[in-house]
């Protein structure tokens, strides 16, 4: 999980393992990256566990073990220029992405085919349920992710959609 605000993982965990929701019961949220856990994750124990970030390919062995990858960002000017390489990195290992609806994901993400695009905090529960309970539909967008990004977001796909102008003035 993204550090950010655009859902809180505290609430989010909250809502989820309450009791009574089966569909919680095995949910475990794993934070990469250079971060202190706030007070209010450690609360749910050995639910959350914390691991630095290291280097490129122990974060990809990491984002391959992971079901769901959730990338929360406010909806604000700073995000709004954010790369979608979260989404990519976690497509590469067939991982799907829950992701605000922000940035570049909102131009990578196909909502429900390579992933969820969450409008808002309210949304992001509803899509989180739905994706802990259906391992199937977790790795059918984890599978279609992984194709669009091998194919959708190949530098010569992306070159063919290159204005000539700008191909002639720089070259191939």
């Amino acid at each position: 999980m993204a550090q950010g605000e655009g859902a809180s993982a505290p609430t989010l965990l909250d809502r989820l393992l309450r009791p009574g929701r089966s569909s919680g019961r095995d949910v475990m949220l794993d934070v990469v990256g250079h971060h202190t856990l706030s007070p209010a994750l450690l609360k749910f124990g050995g639910r959350v566990t914390a691991r630095p970030y290291t280097n490129y390919p122990a974060y990809l062995g990491h984002m391959a073990g992971f079901d769901i990858n959730m990338v929360p960002l406010l909806q604000d000017r700073f995000n709004a220029c954010k790369s979608a390489i979260r989404f990519l990195d976690a497509a590469m290992v067939e991982t799907v992405t829950i992701a605000s609806r922000t940035g570049d994901f909102v131009n990578v993400v196909e909502h429900g085919k390579t992933g969820l695009l969450a409008d808002g905090k309210e949304a992001w529960l509803p899509l989180l349920r739905d994706l802990v309970a259906s391992a199937g539909k977790r790795r059918a967008m984890g599978k279609a992710a992984r194709n669009f990004a091998e194919t959708g977001m190949s530098s010569s796909h992306i070159a063919a959609a290159l204005d000539p102008a700008l191909v002639a003035e720089f070259g191939p």
